[in-house]
């Protein structure tokens, strides 16, 4: 299999095992975040798939701009899903919440795929 379908499919994996609640994360400093998804089980501390708004033109600037601006780590880019994945803790994501190139924010957790023969 490619691997940009397989990361798709664990895109999709992850988010069949998250939450839409933020009960647990911290509360974002806006009245109208973008929505963020928890991992219920195996959350991969700290990093977290950033999704970006349609409207974004250019996803690569975006993103570093964010990440200038809040100074959090970019660890993969992930140009199928117009985002990347981010390293950096609940208050930073938060704030994040609030950007309005933001779409969506999904906690990263670990999941195991098993072969069929």
């Amino acid at each position: 299999m490619k691997p940009a379908f397989l990361f798709a499919l664990s895109l999709a994996i992850a988010a069949c095992g998250a939450s839409s609640s933020d009960a647990e994360a911290p509360v974002p400093p806006c009245p109208s975040p973008a929505p963020l998804s928890l991992a219920k089980e195996n959350a991969i501390a700290d990093t977290w798939i950033v999704q970006l708004d349609d409207a974004v033109s250019d996803v690569r600037a975006e993103a570093d701009a964010l990440a200038t601006r809040h100074a959090f780590l970019i660890a993969t880019r992930l140009d199928l899903v117009r985002g990347f994945v981010a390293k950096t803790d609940d208050d930073t994501i938060a704030r994040l919440r609030c950007e309005r190139a933001v779409k969506q924010i999904t906690q990263e957790r670990r999941f195991n795929v098993l072969a069929a023969d």
